[in-house]
């Protein structure tokens, strides 16, 4: 069945840095995202928001990524990134970059 287009998710692109005194690797700051927006909105706020990191667009000669999160969603997204003070083993700061309405757009403008 398929759905139109005024009934579908509305999804959101939330591009992120993380600053840290070595380059870390994408699947340690996605994960480590991951889990502290699991404890911040817990798992049903993770299902609802539809919160995904995405591998694919990790840059590590930037430190930047995506998250792809519901549009009703997108604040408490961004608080889980501000909670979120270790990647890996070490210390890290996490801030939010820019948020896009389409994936191309985003990797254009904040990835690149």
């Amino acid at each position: 069945m398929k759905l139109k287009p005024s009934m579908r998710e509305k999804r959101r692109y939330l591009v992120f840095e993380v600053f840290s005194k070595k380059p870390v690797s994408g699947f340690n700051a996605l994960s480590a995202i991951q889990r502290e927006a699991s404890s911040f909105m817990g798992s049903s706020g993770i299902a609802k928001s539809g919160f995904k990191p995405l591998s694919r667009m990790w840059s590590s000669n930037l430190q930047r990524g995506m998250i792809q999160v519901d549009r009703k969603y997108v604040e408490q997204a961004k608080a889980s990134l501000c909670l979120t003070k270790k990647v890996g083993r070490q210390n890290a700061i996490l801030r939010s970059v820019g948020v896009s309405g389409m994936i191309n757009k985003a990797k254009e403008r904040y990835l690149r």
